[in-house]
């Protein structure tokens, strides 16, 4: 089975955000996610942290080995109007921030300050994706590298224009550490077959 069927069969989990006096994790663990406009053209790379340093750029890539850089978490801040989350990346512990206000404004990782540039609205579109737009420019969130995508794809911020590189799927990810466990055990059930 291919990576992009099996992400078509996994289904997305959607939780009601809490009041807004309540930070709380809008989708539970770590969090892949997924650009529409890339899946379409077979091309199943997940957003990542470019490092773990601060300000490292934000792209779309395949992932490397285990250093959990295309891992994220998601977690409400508050309500003003929509809802408005932050990505944290797992390896890092940084931010998705905005570097800028104005069109093809770079999306790097930086430490978390709470400004408006690292508050993210996720808004569902009819196909199931999320638009996702920074609070300080209402600007979206978008990987476009040309009709035809390779990898790496940049991540930057444009005006909404509702095409498939705006649109972004997030997809639940066991955390690392079950992973590791789940593959330790693998391993543990093979040297126990019998001769």
């Amino acid at each position: 089975m291919t990576i992009k069927a099996i992400l078509a069969a996994m289904t997305m989990v959607v939780v009601l955000a809490p009041a807004a006096s309540e930070a709380a994790t809008i989708f539970p663990g770590y969090q892949a996610i997924y650009n529409k406009h890339m899946q379409n053209n077979s091309l199943v790379v997940p957003m990542q942290a470019v490092g773990g340093g601060e300000l490292a750029n934000v792209n779309m890539n395949v992932p490397t080995a285990s250093d959990n850089l295309d891992l994220w978490s998601v977690s409400f801040v508050e309500t003003v109007g929509d809802d408005f989350y932050r990505f944290i990346n797992v390896a890092s512990g940084l931010a998705l921030t905005a570097q800028g206000t104005a069109n093809n404004s770079n999306v790097a990782q930086a430490t978390y300050t709470g400004a408006d540039n690292q508050k993210w609205a996720l808004l569902v579109q009819v196909d199931g994706y999320y638009e996702i737009y920074a609070k300080d420019s209402g600007r979206r969130l978008e990987a476009y590298g040309a009709a035809t995508p390779t990898a790496p794809v940049n991540v930057s911020l444009f005006t909404d224009n509702d095409k498939a590189w705006q649109r972004w799927q997030i997809v639940p990810i066991p955390e690392p550490a079950s992973l590791a466990l789940l593959a330790l055990g693998g391993m543990m059930m093979l040297g126990r077959r019998r001769a």
